[in-house]
């Protein structure tokens, strides 16, 4: 089965330039925490800090695309939220407010991939869902590796 290359929405390919951010991120913030001398148990705290945070957002998120409002609108507000938390990160030399930016980058990127689901399953037919959907994550996977090879 082949996808569609024709007439694919604008909020398709989100997925590659949201990864392409957000893809080196987590090799950075551990780099730049053992730089400024904290230990990996630092990084560690923070890390999983933002790995509750995604949990929590996914309930979040999950009750708020319940109430059927639209679920691109939840892209725009998950990479509104991912580009805000980005500029903090880069803003600040407190390793607190990194973190807690990386913590805030990770609750407004749970916002996506749901709303991805809901859109590949409003804008193809059925039988279309798994192709479209691979392609999609396709090219989340692409941005991490550009991202990767930009800031190499």
């Amino acid at each position: 089965m082949t996808v569609r290359v024709a007439r694919r929405p604008l909020w398709f390919y989100s997925s590659f330039a949201g990864s392409v951010t957000t893809g080196p991120l987590s090799t950075f913030l551990a780099i730049y925490v053992l730089k400024q001398g904290y230990s990996v148990v630092y990084y560690s705290l923070i890390v999983s800090q933002a790995s509750l945070a995604t949990i929590l957002a996914a309930l979040v998120w999950g009750a708020l695309m319940d109430r059927g409002y639209r679920r691109s609108l939840f892209l725009i507000v998950s990479y509104a939220g991912i580009l805000l938390s980005v500029v903090a990160m880069y803003a600040s030399r407190n390793i607190v407010l990194i973190g807690s930016a990386y913590v805030g980058l990770n609750f407004f990127s749970a916002a996506s991939a749901p709303a991805a689901n809901l859109l590949v399953m409003q804008s193809w037919k059925r039988q279309e869902w798994s192709s479209v959907y691979g392609y999609y994550l396709f090219l989340g996977s692409m941005g991490g590796v550009v991202g990767l090879v930009l800031s190499a």
